[in-house]
């Protein structure tokens, strides 16, 4: 019974740590395709800023792990948190990610081969009224 114990307190102490989360790095910037002139006042994010948020004049980011592919496109990404809740900038990010609207800057720090978790902006261009 002794020598199991030993074997298995040998196990895990030998088994990897999770680590904790005030461990997680810091979200990396992403790369946006230039916005058509038609989306400009909506900022970067153009066309994929929801249009519940737009209506509410809501502003935030969401915050996407996603595995960084060949010249920075970002692939099997998923949201980790969106900020507000309910105006859907996590699903906006995605499908900003899935159709590479943005990408991984390899210039700060995003390494090819690598998954990373990025910070996605929804801020307007201006706050002036339409």
């Amino acid at each position: 019974m002794q020598k199991t114990l030993t074997v298995l307190a040998a196990l895990a102490a030998m088994a990897p740590v999770a680590a904790r989360a005030d461990e997680t790095p810091a979200p990396l910037a992403v790369r946006f395709t230039e916005s058509p002139k038609a989306y400009q006042r909506l900022g970067p994010v153009g066309p994929y800023y929801p249009e519940i948020a737009v209506a509410r004049r809501t502003t935030g980011s969401a915050v996407i792990d996603c595995d960084v592919g060949r010249l920075g496109a970002l692939d099997r990404c998923a949201v980790v948190e969106e900020n507000p809740k309910g105006v859907f900038f996590g699903a906006a990010a995605l499908r900003m990610a899935e159709r590479r609207w943005i990408g991984a800057d390899l210039a700060a720090g995003a390494k090819e081969g690598a998954q990373a978790r990025f910070l996605v902006p929804f801020e307007f261009a201006t706050m002036k009224a339409r």
